[in-house]
């Protein structure tokens, strides 16, 4: 036997007053079920603006306004050395101080 079934087996044993109870908290039931369906979708139709709204910025252009002559000189001019032991023994000797 289903659920739907069920309830009506049993709505059927209720005195005419308590059937209508029963009715009036189905159609409670119904609204609830819709209302949340109604804010669901209203929900949805304002994020949808609000992605539209966020699809539709520009991000500026940065344009660096020094020219490659101006730049500063770099701090560190040796020449670059991929082979730089980075071990404690290289930096602090022996005792690792």
């Amino acid at each position: 036997m289903t659920i739907a079934e069920e309830i009506y087996e049993r709505a059927l044993q209720l005195p005419e007053n308590k059937a209508e109870v029963v009715l009036n908290f189905i159609g409670y039931l119904e609204m609830a079920a819709m209302e949340r369906k109604s804010n669901h979708i209203q929900e949805s139709l304002a994020m949808t603006d609000k992605l539209k709204t966020y699809s539709t910025v520009t991000i500026p252009v940065i344009v660096d306004e020094a020219p490659p002559d101006d730049w500063p000189e770099p701090i560190h001019v040796d020449s670059w050395d991929d082979n730089i032991d980075l071990s404690r023994n290289a930096l602090y000797g022996d005792d690792g101080r």
